[in-house]
């Protein structure tokens, strides 16, 4: 039978956070906010429903889900993103371009005047194009896919998305929560103690 694990754990020591951060792609700003946070966490387990608050000076995260069954989660709050996609009709094709959304700004694919009719050159829709390539994970981002399972007596959590490799496992060790987070080849561990 797998433990319960409800209750709220204070932080204790976290070891390799930078490299999972930069497994991410987190930018080097948001990687130094990080490294400065000690978040808590307060867990509320109830049969197979779970809800994980990360609670943060900074920014709370809420996941809440049935353990064995797949949902798509939302991982905007990790590094800020917000994904769109945008379709346009023009001259009878389909055309896609990327934008992003950090914080309150909406950044898109730069544009330039259009040369004169009949010139030949790259036009504002050859840039575009050239920008979703480089926007990629924004502008065809996979939806990420989670699923959590009990592994003996450690909560898993399997994250599929643009990241390889990406996921977590909470367990516990009498009043010691422990949290191990993976992406691509970075393991980042924390230590939380339960105070009540």
């Amino acid at each position: 039978m797998p433990p319960n694990l409800t209750g709220y754990y204070r932080f204790v020591s976290q070891k390799n956070m930078e490299h999972y951060l930069q497994a991410l792609n987190i930018g080097m700003a948001l990687r130094k906010i990080a490294l400065l946070l000690k978040p808590d966490k307060e867990i509320d387990h109830q049969g197979n429903h779970v809800v994980v608050k990360t609670l943060s000076t900074f920014r709370n995260y809420i996941l809440e889900f049935d353990v064995g069954v797949e949902f798509e989660e939302d991982l905007r709050i990790v590094d800020g993103r917000k994904c769109q996609r945008e379709t346009e009709h023009e001259r009878g094709r389909v055309r896609e371009r990327g934008r992003h959304r950090i914080g309150n700004r909406l950044q898109a694919p730069s544009h330039q005047p259009r040369a004169r009719r009949g010139a030949r050159t790259h036009g504002p829709r050859d840039r575009d194009l050239a920008e979703v390539g480089r926007l990629t994970d924004c502008a065809t981002q996979a939806p990420h896919i989670t699923i959590v399972t009990w592994e003996e007596e450690q909560l898993v959590c399997v994250q599929k998305g643009e990241v390889p490799n990406r996921g977590w496992r909470h367990w516990l060790e009498g009043e010691t929560l422990y949290l191990e987070l993976t992406a691509r080849d970075a393991v980042c561990e924390q230590v939380f103690r339960k105070v009540k």
